[in-house]
């Protein structure tokens, strides 16, 4: 078996079970919230459905492209750079999901009162998206940490950070929400983003461990070009080691 099918074969079980804990963590909210909650509560869940999607979208968008720029640098023997994409993508997921969840909490009354659901419906997807704040808050750096740690080589607490999203979300989410109501189910999709980043900052302490922070950012820098004019003009390059 060549290098390449090899970590394909490594990669497809963290991938394929990285999208089962997504959808497990989404069916959560509908599935606690009918049941528990009744018809208002199922429709409330089902009406934000295109939130989750959103926070999907941005998890693969951060986790995605940082991972294969990491193990590019990795593999060319260039930790500094390697390190210097990790610090950036680490910097760019909180920075997105901050934002994403300050611009939820102002929009949220607009666009569920757009739907023009009953009253019921409205108010439980209302709580439903108060609790979802903190969960898409930490989603992308939660998703960022799962594609950084199996392309570092943790592909085996990968599938347990996983593991440990789905668990901690039904856990949590069905007491929350008999306590809490629609809020409390949202609460738990919360719980399960926070079990799967605490699981994932276990592969610091691993010897093989290549993450790090560094300094030193991997994109333009200046330098003087070598042209011997002197009237030739600074340019940018990129950080080259």
């Amino acid at each position: 078996m060549t290098f390449a099918a090899r970590k394909y074969w490594t990669f497809l079980p963290v991938s394929a079970l990285q999208m089962v804990s997504l959808s497990g963590s989404v069916l959560s909210g509908a599935i606690l919230c009918g049941n528990l909650i009744g018809e208002a509560g199922l429709a409330a869940a089902n009406l934000l459905q295109g939130v989750f999607e959103l926070i999907a979208f941005l998890e693969v968008l951060v986790g995605t492209g940082a991972g294969v720029l990491f193990a590019k640098e990795l593999g060319a023997f260039h930790q500094r750079r390697a390190r210097g994409y990790f610090t950036v993508g680490v910097l760019f997921a909180a920075v997105l999901g901050v934002l994403f969840a300050g611009v939820s909490a102002f929009v949220r009354q607009p666009v569920v009162g757009a739907f023009d659901a009953s009253s019921d419906v409205s108010f439980h997807a209302l709580r439903f998206w108060l609790g979802l704040l903190p969960g898409m808050a930490i989603a992308p750096l939660s998703s960022y940490f799962l594609a950084l740690c199996y392309a570092d080589g943790g592909s085996r607490l990968s599938i347990i950070a996983c593991v440990a999203r789905l668990i901690a979300t039904w856990t949590f989410a069905y007491p929350l929400t008999r306590a809490l109501g629609a809020a409390g189910c949202a609460v738990g999709y919360f719980c399960g983003q926070l079990a799967q980043l605490l699981v994932l900052c276990l592969h610091f302490r691993s010897p093989r461990c290549m993450l790090g922070f560094s300094g030193r950012f991997p994109w333009l820098s200046v330098r003087r070009s070598p042209c011997p004019s002197a009237a030739c003009p600074i340019r940018l390059w990129l950080l080259r080691p």
